[in-house]
């Protein structure tokens, strides 16, 4: 679990996505970008999770975590080195943030969350929470580490610093610590075996329903995160105090995690993910009345601490384990769609009306129905000797 986690906190979705909103307005200071442009990065970002996700989760399940985790974090640290000598081609810009997200393809919650998911069952819950702790870890520590740096040495060097965390420190340590299974228990080699086939699983009514959920989901959680920054300098904040404020939303993810994954271990975890997802809206209405801050960041981020591990939870419960990395493949690629989308659209709403307050009332119905969805999956299936088609109460 403590590979895992220090996995998630350098992997795509944790240091690299957090400080996107560090980089937003000094690129469009010097390359002269709108913001829409700006936080584009975002969604090269996640669209390189949209097309390598279902091929990862394959590798994944064939040849193990390992070796494709640490080959994938050293791209990543490669792919931030040759970023941080981009020049003012806004195509080339783009290139760059898809080419980071390829090389870092295997770093995302698939890898990390196959390697626990298969040694835990009762406590799963707990387990993928301390796990994607990680994400929480990246969000308190990406505004303190790089928006200094950002700040005070530019965005190029902030880039260079994002390498050596995740070069130097990230990928020793996940090597030092993590092993493939060995010698499967009869336990773990049995869960393995349990869950639908990939076929089984793509065309089932379930399967449509939470990626829609959390398509909706990441337009809305992710543009949040990426514009939170320089929402809060538009409320008058200097870049220092607004990176300090959106740092407690890393603390709000941790707890989240952990609150989400204790819960889900003890009550029907759609019931626990309408409650956490709904959060957003409280926060989109502090925002949109100009409140405090730091109660809407909060909010926020233990939204932020529910999505990937309750998406990861659903998965194993739902589908097994038989093919665990390649459903959640798929639907983490529908998931990064739409948290690729939510950055651009908020973006694009702040350039057409030169305030984000049209984004926070649509941002609050489009997440109420995400969290709708999530709520409706009805009972898990139980395994039986034929299939995965037994209903359990719970």
């Amino acid at each position: 679990m403590l590979a895992s986690a220090i996995g998630v906190c350098a992997g795509v979705t944790g240091l690299p996505f957090y400080s996107l909103g560090l980089f937003i307005k000094p690129l469009s200071a010097e390359f002269g970008w709108g913001r829409a442009a700006a936080s584009s990065a975002a969604l090269c970002l996640q669209f390189g999770i949209v097309l390598s996700a279902p091929f990862i989760g394959r590798s994944i399940d064939r040849i193990g975590v390992r070796r494709v985790a640490l080959t994938s974090l050293a791209g990543l640290a490669l792919g931030f080195v040759l970023l941080s000598r981009l020049g003012p081609s806004f195509p080339l810009f783009l290139c760059a943030w898809l080419g980071l997200s390829l090389l870092g393809s295997g770093t995302t919650p698939i890898a990390w969350t196959r390697s626990v998911a298969t040694r835990f069952d009762k406590g799963r819950g707990i387990a993928l929470g301390l796990t994607l702790v990680g994400t929480g870890v990246a969000g308190f520590l990406a505004p303190w580490l790089i928006g200094g740096v950002v700040a005070s040495h530019g965005w190029r060097n902030g880039c260079l610093v994002l390498a050596a965390a995740i070069g130097l420190l990230a990928l020793p340590g996940v090597a030092f610590l993590m092993r493939d299974t060995g010698a499967l228990s009869t336990a773990v080699a049995e869960a393995r075996r349990r869950g639908p086939h990939v076929g089984q699983a793509l065309r089932s009514r379930r399967f449509a329903q939470i990626g829609i959920a959390f398509f909706l989901i990441g337009i809305v959680v992710a543009g949040m995160i990426v514009h939170l920054v320089p929402l809060l300098q538009d409320r008058g904040l200097a870049p220092g105090e607004a990176a300090r404020d959106a740092a407690m939303m890393g603390f709000a993810v941790i707890v989240g995690r952990l609150v989400v994954g204790w819960l889900c271990d003890r009550v029907h975890a759609p019931y626990v993910a309408f409650v956490f997802l709904m959060l957003p809206v409280a926060s989109c209405l502090i925002l949109l009345a100009h409140g405090p801050a730091i109660p809407a960041v909060l909010l926020l981020g233990l939204a932020a601490g529910a999505e990937i591990d309750l998406l990861a939870y659903l998965v194993s419960r739902y589908f097994g384990l038989r093919a665990y990395g390649e459903v959640y493949g798929w639907l983490l690629s529908i998931f990064s769609l739409g948290a690729g989308l939510g950055p651009v659209l908020i973006g694009w709403s702040f350039d057409r009306a030169g305030s984000y307050a049209p984004m926070l009332v649509a941002a609050s119905c489009i997440i109420s129905l995400g969290a709708v969805l999530v709520a409706t999956l009805g009972p898990f299936p139980a395994s039986d000797e034929q299939g995965w088609r037994k209903p359990s109460p719970n």
